[in-house]
């Protein structure tokens, strides 16, 4: 009996000592497995372990591109992240996880020039390998409070423009339970631009089908144009001065074809001109401020067009004349309306107004 009992003993105490290096064991694999991609430098602060759910978590995973212009500004910056199994979905019948972030950072840098080319490939590849670092297949995913920014500290302004406040929420994913439901599955996101305004996103998906098909709204209002002083005049030399962007789509995609439309309005645009003594840029400046007021309606102080967008997923065409006929449609003829239109159904696609 006595030995018996210390056979029980040592088994127990085997048993928590490796329970209790688990995770130790589990921070060395995943830094070893981040360390050998190619082009980054990546590590996690640690693992925390809750066996009894299914479920573990990262801790301070941080990623650092080689070939951004700036490496002392992380790629990617994640406090905590949680994978875990979804019980609901065992019911179902099938073995599928969930995902949830929490403060989430996703900084894209300006790449260096002569490293661009090779660093966009190992872009891809790099979230290629974080999803396969999943072992079951992911059916939810939800994150809080998100930032997603894009810096250029080579541009003169220098460049750093960012959405922020993000929540995303992803819902049957890779389960399919009713297979009358042509897109199962569903995407929310919701967030802000440099802290104002709103940007909304809806989709209904299926994403077991080797091309997805997807029915997609976006909404994007009362953006200050302000905020984004950085890259107008770093990319375009037009310092704005006041103005709001309002944004609408539609997008359908059936069997890899597509249908949807863009509308893009801006309001009270004004352009800031430019104090130095260059003739040119304040030609330039002047002349768009010009069309601007020319293109705008007057009841509403906007400028806005509508432009249909058709093909395939590979090979899709928007159409730059009718953009050019519709701004002149919304300054003389009839304004658009800021709202989405919902004239696109995934099942009846001709419901399009054109």
């Amino acid at each position: 009996m006595k030995k018996r009992y210390i056979v029980l003993i040592v088994g127990a105490v085997l048993l928590i000592g490796f329970r209790l290096a688990l995770p130790s064991i589990a921070k060395n694999h995943i830094n070893k497995q981040l360390d050998n991609m190619e082009g980054y430098h990546a590590s996690i602060d640690g693992i925390g372990m809750r066996l009894y759910r299914g479920a573990f978590q990262i801790q301070g995973l941080r990623v650092v591109e080689e070939a951004s212009t700036d490496t002392t500004i992380a790629m990617v910056e994640l406090p905590h992240m949680e994978f875990s199994i979804d019980w609901g979905s065992l019911f179902d019948g099938r073995f599928v996880g969930e995902v949830f972030m929490d403060s989430p950072v996703l900084n894209l840098s300006k790449l260096k020039e002569e490293e661009s080319k090779q660093a966009s490939e190992y872009r891809i590849a790099f979230f290629e390998d974080v999803q396969k670092m999943n072992p079951i297949q992911l059916n939810r995913f939800e994150a809080v409070n998100a930032t997603i920014s894009y810096r250029d500290p080579t541009s003169d302004p220098e460049i750093n423009v960012s959405m922020d406040n993000i929540s995303v929420l992803a819902l049957n994913l890779g389960n399919v339970r009713d297979p009358e439901v042509n897109l199962p599955a569903s995407v929310e996101i919701g967030g802000n631009a440099m802290g104002e305004g709103s940007i909304n996103l809806n989709a209904k998906l299926n994403l077991l089908k080797e091309i997805p098909d997807f029915d997609i709204d976006i909404r994007i209002e009362e953006i200050e144009l302000v905020k984004f002083n950085q890259f107008t005049e770093a990319r375009a030399n037009l310092p704005i001065e006041s103005g709001k962007l309002y944004f609408y789509s539609e997008v359908v995609g059936k069997d890899g074809a597509i249908s949807g439309y863009v509308k893009p309005a801006f309001e009270d645009l004004t352009i800031r001109r430019d104090s130095s003594d260059n003739l040119v840029e304040k030609v330039y400046q002047s002349a768009v401020q010009g069309v601007t007021n020319l293109l705008e309606d007057g009841k509403k102080d906007q400028v806005a067009t509508r432009v249909e967008i058709s093909g395939t997923l590979d090979k899709a065409e928007a159409r730059p004349l009718q953009a050019v006929l519709n701004l002149f449609r919304n300054g003389f003829i009839e304004a658009y309306s800021r709202e989405i239109e919902y004239v696109l159904d995934f099942d009846d696609k001709g419901k399009e107004d054109t």
